[in-house]
């Protein structure tokens, strides 16, 4: 699963949207359940659901042997696509990704250019896990990765309570703040090699009548390297959106 968040964080490296303001409004507290069939219920309603949905942010990142200041503009259309679009300091497009329900393709313009283009099913093999179009972006929003069924366990831990997930060699752990039906932390880790994956979500806000994590900060350790990505949405728009515009290089 680490893999999966590395993936993810080479897909993220890779404007229509309308400025919304934070609700100052804050949700009723929600007692959780620790039985999983009811705790997904819980979770499921909660999940921030949408049809379309723009998001621009600034962020940071970090490995690789680079730094760097980035703003992203995402685009996304739920269960289809997810269209990125990376740029650096004057608005310079460093790179724009496109993933599809079978496929990513992924253009970089600096330091170098380069095309690469793959499919979903390739780098499930790869990974040895899922991976579909609706995990990035339930990724993105933080959404739960994974699906409530027999294999998970519920417990307390403290205040909060966190669930563990099991799928073929990975685990996943997942925090909630108290009184949230929403995850405040997802720590992936491989039972086979070392190295994991700690994806933190905070400063909620409400968008309609769910809440939406406006900050998102991914941390992938592996044996060889480490890599970090933190994200700040600045706008959020549920408006249709009426282009994923992504060209193919011409040979």
């Amino acid at each position: 699963m680490k893999k999966l968040l590395a993936g993810l964080l080479i897909l993220v490296l890779i404007p229509s949207c309308k400025s919304r303001k934070a609700a100052t409004r804050n949700p009723e507290m929600t007692e959780l359940s620790t039985d999983i069939r009811k705790l997904g219920e819980q979770v499921n309603t909660a999940a921030f659901e949408f049809e379309y949905l723009s998001i621009k942010a600034g962020g940071r990142f970090e490995g690789l042997g680079m730094q760097q200041n980035i703003s992203l503009n995402i685009r996304m259309k739920r269960h289809e696509k997810v269209w990125i679009s990376a740029q650096a300091l004057l608005g310079i497009e460093v790179a724009r990704a496109l993933v599809t329900r079978d496929s990513v393709y992924i253009i970089q313009n600096l330091p170098s250019r380069d095309y690469r283009e793959y499919s979903l099913d390739s780098f499930s093999s790869v990974l040895s896990v899922p991976l579909s179009v609706t995990q990035l972006q339930d990724l993105l929003v933080g959404n739960p990765l994974l699906p409530y069924d027999n294999s998970a366990m519920a417990a307390m831990q403290g205040d909060s309570l966190v669930v563990e997930k099991q799928i073929r060699d990975f685990l996943l752990r997942e925090f909630f703040a108290p009184g949230k039906a929403r995850i405040a932390r997802n720590y992936l880790q491989s039972k086979r090699e070392s190295g994991h994956a700690d994806v933190h979500y905070s400063d909620f806000s409400l968008e309609g009548t769910k809440e939406l994590p406006l900050k998102v900060n991914i941390f992938v350790q592996r044996q060889e390297s480490k890599a970090r990505l933190d994200l700040q949405y600045t706008s959020i728009s549920l408006d249709p959106i009426g282009s994923f515009p992504f060209r193919r290089p011409v040979d």
